[in-house]
């Protein structure tokens, strides 16, 4: 379960889109034995959460606006929580910012 959810996560990293939509688009899901289909869920599970990460722009501006705010907190919070737990050096964490 902690590696579906470290890879849902990484999927919504736009530098690897093309790498999860080549994958995407070579599943095979028709005429395919349940054993050959390793993987596909979890492709599937990746490609629902690029969708609803990169979805956020089509919604109502209000909602829009609330979840970006909400991104950029959780953003400054992590910086300042691995900043202060000594994972990021101050140079790295002010590059951040």
């Amino acid at each position: 379960m902690r590696h579906a959810m470290v890879e849902m996560v990484l999927a919504t990293d736009i530098s690897r889109h093309f790498e999860y939509l080549v994958k995407f688009n070579k599943m095979n899901v028709v005429d395919v034995p349940d054993d050959a289909r390793d993987g596909n869920s979890l492709t599937i599970c990746n490609m629902l959460v690029k969708c609803a990460d990169i979805s956020n722009p089509t919604r109502e501006w209000s909602l829009c606006q609330k979840w970006a705010y909400r991104i950029v907190e959780e953003y400054f919070d992590q910086v300042g929580s691995n900043l202060f737990l000594g994972k990021l050096t101050y140079s790295v964490a002010q590059m951040a910012l």
